[in-house]
């Protein structure tokens, strides 16, 4: 039997397949740069149609006043997809590899920067609002 929650699998079964595959945290995953899309049932899918985990927006300075944004999604399966504008989303095989990528490219995780943080980057929470896309 598959680890990975099958979308005819009822709510309760997604669920508790879901909080084994969360207590099985393997090491560098950084799930403080992620939230849990709510309860199973509202859970969303992706374009394909696969279960979503949990979604992060990143950012970094772009030059101008906005900063650049990326999506992080991450996939029931455990798979990851990167939508930065412009171009395709990437996707990747697990979420540590789709993080390396966005650090690499000079991205911060929007939900671990403190306020001093911020502030070096230029901008303050209240004034950021991730798209609904990314965009740059």
């Amino acid at each position: 039997m598959s680890a990975v929650p099958t979308p005819d699998m009822s709510p309760a079964a997604i669920d508790a397949r879901l909080r084994a595959m969360a207590s099985l945290r393997h090491a560098g995953l950084s799930l403080a740069c992620a939230r849990r899309l709510g309860p199973v049932e509202n859970l969303a899918r992706d374009d394909s149609g696969r279960l979503l985990l949990r979604e992060a927006w990143w950012l970094r300075a772009a030059g101008s006043s906005e900063p650049a944004w990326s999506r992080l999604r991450v996939r029931a399966d455990g798979t990851a997809e990167v939508a930065v504008a412009p171009g395709a989303p990437r996707q990747f095989s697990d979420e540590v590899r789709a993080q390396s990528y966005l650090a690499g490219a000079g991205y911060r995780c929007l939900e671990t920067l403190d306020d001093a943080a911020l502030a070096a980057m230029g901008w303050s929470r209240a004034s950021l609002t991730p798209p609904e896309q990314p965009r740059t």
